[in-house]
């Protein structure tokens, strides 16, 4: 008990810091939907596992990219950890939004925090798991480090999937807007893809850091920590920059 405690207290504490820095009209209630379902994303992990299990034995292969040690923990921490673990956020995020929350938020930013929700659940659940292998002195360190990650990746992953719902200024109106908007199915893949893509990307990094295990790990992982976090920020500032701008012409519109 006392262990799901300690892992609850910075859970609710990043909560906490994003219901007080989002705009009103983003309830809470929703949020909260998304940071307890969002433990399904755990179990996806463990049905993908059972599925496909030789998929995560040791790699090898006779093809040597660098040498052999950087090429298994990049495959490792790449492949084998990050994209499947946000394969199951994302599958996570679209079950809870398809079938489980009826009532969609109205702000594109909705979209980028409910997905977060899941990260944030899902390493809340792995905090859990390595207190109960390690001990509990682990959770903090954790706590500012991995869960923070995983939040910071459900956001930067929202904001892919809320790019999907935002439609283009006509003046500057790409090719690639006028295929989106042809094809909507293109462009939901399209921005799922990089959701997954980028996340996957990051958090292949950050493991590759920690199993190298350089005597500038910390350092690499707490400025890895600060560009995701700035990346994240400029994404949320896009999406209230977006809706405020499609607020005025509805305005005027009518």
């Amino acid at each position: 008990m006392f262990t799901i405690l300690l892992v609850l207290i910075p859970t609710f504490f990043y909560l906490f810091i994003i219901w007080i820095t989002i705009p009103k009209t983003i309830k809470l209630k929703g949020i909260f939907y998304y940071l307890l379902f969002g433990m399904s994303s755990i179990v996806l992990i463990r049905v993908i596992h059972n599925t496909i299990p030789g998929f995560f034995l040791p790699h090898s292969s006779s093809l040597i990219f660098i040498n052999h040690k950087i090429d298994f923990f990049l495959y490792l921490s790449i492949i084998q950890i990050g994209m499947i673990e946000e394969i199951s956020k994302f599958f996570s995020f679209v079950i809870i939004k398809k079938f489980l929350i009826i009532k969609e938020k109205i702000h594109p930013l909705g979209v980028m925090v409910n997905y977060g929700m899941v990260g944030l659940s899902f390493g809340a659940l792995e905090n859990l798991h390595y207190a109960n292998q390690y001990g509990d002195g682990i959770i903090f360190s954790r706590s500012v480090t991995a869960m923070l990650l995983h939040l910071l990746l459900g956001l930067i992953s929202g904001y892919c999937m809320a790019l999907i719902d935002l439609k283009p200024n006509k003046l500057n109106e790409s090719r690639l807007d006028g295929l989106f908007k042809k094809y909507r199915i293109f462009k939901i893949s399209f921005y799922s893809i990089c959701g997954i893509g980028i996340s996957t990307i990051i958090h292949g990094i950050y493991n590759f850091n920690l199993f190298i295990g350089t005597e500038s790990s910390w350092s690499i992982m707490l400025t890895q920590l600060c560009v995701t976090l700035f990346i994240t920020y400029i994404g949320a500032k896009h999406l209230i920059s977006r809706f405020k701008k499609d607020l005025i012409k509805l305005k005027n519109y009518f």
